[in-house]
């Protein structure tokens, strides 16, 4: 009889039972043993081949793992990195720059790099609703907004918010009034022009008009969902289109006159988000304005190993707070609200001779100089304009400007010649104009501050409004306070002496 390798593998148990069923006597167990080597050679063979095929692949499964969690490792690290530059650095405009242009090598892990970024805006253009145009256009102040964050804010629910305000605490902190007290509209498209620069669709809410300066700080906001007790701990309820523009961890909103911090965004699909364990309690109405605060900075690592990349998109943010004051001068305005091209391009001249106070507009040289003309001149002059501030619309008219909780003015101030000095003065504007002066053409010391601005001398006729430079007798009516600048010392030794 005889049997092949090929017929065993093929039908293996088998023909093991006919060979002994077909060789009667046959009880010598040699050949079957023979046998039974062949098979569990050809056993092991495939099993061989089958364990170096496995251990291959688990070879280049555990390469892969490893690129993965190193990548991953590098993103971490590299977000705490960035994080403790920017609280290091108090958030400095040049370090967020310095980050954004860099890509940092670690060997042999790999590199990273970063996006910073803060969603917030200073707006490019003055206008006011509702003839202001379709589009607003608005500057970023750092870093550059990723395409897929720009995608992702819906328009409809999110309310842009003129943050500027007239009134301020006493650390210089803005005070934001309650809703429906400055000015918001409606997101209708949110559009990116370049790295710095993007457009918003605004659509005018029932109640408001919306009005903007260039440079005043433009901010996103959503409503909360119903109105709401909150307490410190608690959770706070809003829209759920906040989970495109609110940061997932670690972010820090403005509700009224309250900074609050919270610990997560979660976003309950279809239905809201929930802003939990807030830092202070905060009671709403369901139309206030939950303000994504300035003070947020979002951090998008990206870390790149031999073959992984790890993080780079919108999913991946990190976000940290800046938690000192947002002063009204923190991030460096680039403006006031009414500059001296302002006031030398709207200025009021009351004086005795024509050259006595004259604007300079040149571009890039504005100025107000005074004292030019004869001898014995005096007058002074007037900012005319109408001007909206703060989001406040006509915040001035005709130069008659809201005074709310006080004023910052900054100015240098040169001096040639022979002149007695001036006075930067605010005065009443309900009882003066911009035909308001005071002085005496034979008092110099009163710098048309004090006086009745009379130009006759000595009065021929009380009466006469043409002997007043104000044509009333009437000067500048009080309540008025002035800064004295005096170039001459009025010194008496007698009257020093008594």
């Amino acid at each position: 009889m005889k049997i092949t390798v090929k017929r065993i593998r093929e039908k293996t148990t088998g023909w093991i039972c006919r060979i002994k069923k077909s060789l009667p006597g046959f009880e010598r167990p040699a050949g079957n043993v023979l046998l039974y080597i062949v098979l569990v050679m050809v056993i092991f063979g495939m099993l061989g081949a089958t364990m170096l095929s496995l251990f291959t692949t688990f070879t280049v499964s555990t390469a892969t793992l490893n690129e993965d969690r190193r990548a991953r490792y590098l993103f971490e690290s590299a977000g705490r990195y960035a994080m403790s530059l920017l609280r290091n650095s108090d958030f400095d405009s040049a370090e967020i720059d310095a980050l954004n242009t860099t890509t940092y090598t670690l060997d042999p892990a790999g590199t990273f790099e970063f996006d910073i970024y803060s969603l917030w805006f200073r707006s490019a253009e003055t206008k006011k609703m509702p003839d202001m145009g379709s589009f607003l256009q608005l500057d970023l102040d750092e870093g550059e907004i990723p395409q897929d964050v720009v995608d992702q804010i819906p328009s409809g629910n999110i309310f842009v918010v003129n943050i500027e305000s007239t009134e301020t605490d006493g650390s210089g902190n803005p005070l934001i009034p309650a809703s429906g007290n400055y000015s918001t509209a409606f997101l209708n498209g949110f559009f990116k022009d370049s790295a710095t620069s993007y457009r918003v669709a605004l659509t005018k809410t029932a109640d408001n008009t919306f009005t903007t300066n260039t440079t005043e700080r433009i901010c996103f906001a959503v409503n909360p969902t119903v109105d709401q007790n909150t307490t410190s701990g608690g959770s706070l309820l809003v829209h759920k289109d906040a989970h495109a523009i609110f940061p997932p961890r670690n972010g820090a909103v403005f509700i009224k006159t309250d900074l609050i911090y919270y610990d997560e965004a979660v976003h309950h699909e279809g239905s809201h988000v929930e802003l939990t364990n807030l830092s202070k309690a905060v009671s709403v109405a369901a139309t206030d304005y939950v303000i994504l605060w300035p003070t947020n900075h979002t951090i998008i690592p990206a870390a790149d190993t031999a073959n992984v990349t790890y993080g780079g998109k919108a999913e991946y943010a990190l976000n940290v707070v800046d938690t000192g004051d947002l002063k009204l001068d923190k991030f460096g305005r680039p403006a006031p609200d009414i500059s001296m091209p302002d006031v030398a391009g709207n200025f009021a001249e009351k004086e005795t001779e024509s050259s006595f106070v004259t604007p300079d507009t040149t571009a890039g040289q504005e100025r107000i100089e005074i004292g030019g003309g004869s001898a014995d001149r005096f007058g002074g002059g007037w900012y005319d304009d109408d001007k909206s501030v703060g989001g406040v619309d006509d915040f001035c008219s005709a130069g008659r400007c809201q005074l709310g909780q006080g004023i910052r003015v900054f100015y240098t101030f040169e001096k040639t010649g022979n002149g007695r000095g001036y006075i930067f003065a605010l005065v009443n504007g309900l009882e003066n104009s911009v035909n308001s002066i005071g002085g005496d053409i034979q008092a110099s010391e009163l710098l048309g501050y004090a006086g009745d601005s009379r130009v006759v001398s000595p009065v021929s006729s009380p009466l006469d409004p043409t002997e007043f430079l104000d044509n009333a007798g009437e000067g500048l009516q009080p309540p008025k306070i002035g800064l004295e600048f005096d170039a001459v010392v009025n010194y008496s030794a007698s009257f020093e002496q008594t």
